[in-house]
C-alpha cells in the first residue's frame, strides 16, 4: 500500500513537472539537470546507508520501493522544479529565496519519509538534511551556470 501511495506521488510529480508546467528551461537542460540530481541524491543516500547508524530502511519490500523510487524521481524531479525557478528569477535576492524554499521542501520530504517509516533516521541531528540539501541544490545550481554557458554558446556557435 505504501509503494502504491508513493508511485502515485512520484507519477503525478513526474506528469506535473514535465507534461502540464511550463518550462523555462529546455528539455536537454531538463534531462541534463535530472541525470545529475539522481547521481547527486543517490551518493548522498549511500553514505549514510552504508553507515547504518545513521539512517534505516526497514526490510519490507514495499517500504524499499517507495525510497527507490523517491530517489529516482521525487527528489531529482524537484530540485529540477527548484532549478526551473531560479531561471525564472532575475535577482540574487530572488534565487536566494528559491533555494531557501527549496530546502525547506526537500527536508520536509525527507522528514515525511522519516515519519511513514520509509527511509528511518536514527542519531539524526536535524540540521544536517538542511546542510546537505543546500549542498546538493549549490553543487546543481553551478552545473546548471556552466550547462546553460556551453549549451547557449553552441546554439550560437552553430
Amino acid at each position: 500500500m505504501t509503494f502504491a501511495v508513493y508511485l502515485i506521488a512520484n507519477a503525478a510529480a513526474a506528469l506535473y513537472v514535465l507534461a502540464i508546467r511550463k518550462r523555462r528551461i529546455q528539455s536537454l537542460e531538463v534531462l541534463a539537470y535530472w541525470l545529475l540530481s539522481i547521481i547527486l541524491v543517490q551518493n548522498y543516500s549511500a553514505i549514510f546507508y552504508m553507515n547504518t547508524r545513521f539512517t534505516d530502511i526497514p526490510d519490507i519490500l514495499s517500504f524499499e520501493g517507495a525510497d527507490l523510487v523517491n530517489r529516482l524521481v521525487l527528489y531529482p524531479l524537484a530540485i529540477v522544479l527548484i532549478l526551473d525557478l531560479c531561471t525564472a528569477c532575475r535577482t540574487m535576492t530572488g534565487k536566494a529565496g528559491t533555494v531557501l524554499a527549496g530546502v525547506c521542501v526537500l527536508t520536509g520530504l525527507e522528514w515525511i519519509d522519516d515519519r511513514t517509516g520509509i527511509h528511518v533516521h536514527r542519531s539524526w541531528a536535524f540540521w544536517w538534511s538542511p546542510a546537505i540539501w543546500l549542498l546538493i541544490l549549490l553543487v546543481a545550481l553551478g552545473f546548471m551556470a556552466y550547462f546553460r554557458r556551453k549549451l547557449l554558446g553552441g546554439i550560437r556557435r552553430a
